[in-house]
């Protein structure tokens, strides 16, 4: 099995909002109370771009 590890993209935004509700609603990894609308994580991930975060 093969792994690559790439930053992410515009067209991951689907699968990380997924992921990132789910431990949201689930877990204490992230201390957010409400789920994230995809027009939220779109904005987070262009803005982590500009700031070269990713």
């Amino acid at each position: 099995m093969e792994i690559v590890i790439r930053e992410a993209e515009e067209k991951d935004v689907d699968r990380i909002l997924e992921i990132i509700n789910y431990e949201i609603l689930n877990s204490t990894v992230v201390y957010d109370y409400n789920e994230r609308t995809y027009d939220f994580q779109l904005n987070w991930l262009r803005q982590k771009r500009k700031m070269d975060c990713l």
